[in-house]
């Protein structure tokens, strides 16, 4: 009598009727562009964002702090549309802020500035979401704090809110969630 065993492996795999945009790194290490800057004159690293889901991702577009007391950060590429199941590669430029030009000052080691990546999808109306990017020698932004704080993103405008230097601090935990709704009119169009 001969014995076989079958081992079975299932992988379920969903697509969302909706873009599911992801980005990375979503914490940019401070203490190495530093360095790197103040060794080389400049430095730079690139983000990779990815929309996961079935629907194009409108109007891509990278908010980088401005309130770092040495580094300019730059992108050079309109990102624009992220069509359905893409990877698109943005490189940021780090340079020294012109008036510090040729200068070894640094920041508050506990410093953490904010960014933000942003897009909008058309469904029912223009529905906008934010994805917060940390720029830290440490945790990432807000990560070590209970306090309460908050980001208003106005489409087309600045982001505002309260925390420590930088646009705005932001914490990866949702404040509320929203399950797909196979009733939704704006669901429902787009499957």
């Amino acid at each position: 009598n001969k014995t076989y065993t079958f081992t079975v492996e299932a992988t379920f795999v969903t697509q969302v009727p909706m873009p599911v945009v992801t980005i990375t790194p979503l914490l940019v290490n401070l203490d190495n562009l530093e360095l790197e800057v103040s060794t080389f004159g400049s430095a730079s690293y690139t983000y990779t964002v990815t929309n996961h889901g079935l629907i194009r991702a409108d109007s891509f577009q990278l908010q980088l702090p401005t309130s770092h007391p040495t580094l300019d950060f730059t992108y050079n590429r309109v990102v624009g549309d992220i069509n359905a199941n893409t990877t698109v590669l943005v490189p940021v430029s780090v340079s020294p802020k012109s008036s510090d030009a040729g200068a070894r000052r640094r920041r508050s080691s506990n410093s953490c500035y904010t960014g933000l990546a942003s897009y909008s999808v058309e469904c029912g109306g223009t529905r906008y979401s934010g994805i917060g990017l940390s720029f830290s020698g440490g945790p990432p932004c807000g990560s070590g704090s209970s306090s309460g704080t908050s980001l208003v993103v106005t489409p087309g405008g600045p982001i505002t809110g309260s925390g420590g230097g930088g646009l705005a601090t932001y914490t990866r935990r949702p404040s509320a969630y929203k399950t797909i709704d196979f009733c939704d009119p704006c669901t429902k169009a787009k499957v």
